[in-house]
């Protein structure tokens, strides 16, 4: 035995040597392959997420009620800080071109009566859509919310466009049902909290709601205290929104 280990005590050593050599190279060839495969992942996911082909939209229309407006629609006077407001400051200087067609207190029939103008003098890369509030607590049929936001979608893609949907803040964490405003029309907080009910419901299921939009931008959680009334968002509630909609540019 003594023998045969002097013999070949070198042919051993050198063959573990090798052996272990291998497997060496084998991790490296495994984590290097593991690497590349998960940067693959990552760019499809990017490629994914930007329905654009890699091209960033520059051209942006922004279409809503009074949480998108940037003017009054009591006096027409500017509203400084709404989301469309904080995207601009940020976005134009590095050459976006950002346009809004919003008013408070509409529905989505008014934004889908004024829109093709808008889409008629104007060429954009996408348009965002966040409205329904309004059509949820004047008791509009979800049928016709859901019509009306699939024929804007479709005349803005008919246009050109790539069409976004914003499903918003989670009304259903700001807004206090002993808050609620009272109309001639609907005189008790109970009646008009269940209106606004309607609302939050269809906000939570605008994923699957809207069927032709490239993207449903799904809820944000925006804390309550940025959120006085329940509806509309501060400076800060309203840099929040700016933030997540920078997020798919």
């Amino acid at each position: 035995m003594n023998q045969f280990w002097k013999k070949y005590k070198w042919w051993f050593i050198i063959g573990i040597s090798i052996l272990i050599v291998l497997v060496i190279v084998l991790i490296v060839i495994k984590v290097r392959s593991n690497k590349a495969s998960k940067m693959k992942e990552e760019e499809n996911e990017d490629s994914s997420n930007d329905s654009s082909g890699g091209k960033k939209p520059k051209r942006l229309l922004f279409v809503g009620d009074s949480v998108t407006a940037i003017l009054n629609y009591a006096n027409n006077t500017p509203i400084k800080y709404t989301y469309p407001n904080n995207l601009k400051k940020d976005l134009e200087p590095l050459g976006y071109k950002i346009d809004v067609l919003a008013k408070g207190a509409e529905e989505t029939k008014w934004m889908l009566k004024t829109i093709p103008d808008k889409l008629a003098n104007n060429k954009y890369d996408r348009i965002y859509i966040y409205g329904g509030a309004n059509d949820g607590q004047n008791d509009v049929p979800l049928e016709k919310y859901l019509s009306n936001m699939e024929k804007m979608i479709k005349l803005g893609k008919d246009s050109g466009a790539e069409v976004y949907v914003i499903a918003g803040f989670d009304n259903s964490k700001t807004i206090d049902p002993n808050k609620v405003g009272t109309t001639r029309y609907v005189p008790t907080k109970e009646e008009m909290y269940k209106r606004w009910q309607r609302w939050m419901d269809w906000q939570q299921r605008l994923p699957q709601l809207i069927k032709s939009a490239d993207k449903v931008i799904p809820i944000i959680q925006i804390p309550k205290e940025y959120v006085p009334d329940g509806l509309h968002p501060n400076a800060k509630g309203a840099q929040m929104l700016a933030d997540r909609i920078k997020q798919t540019l």
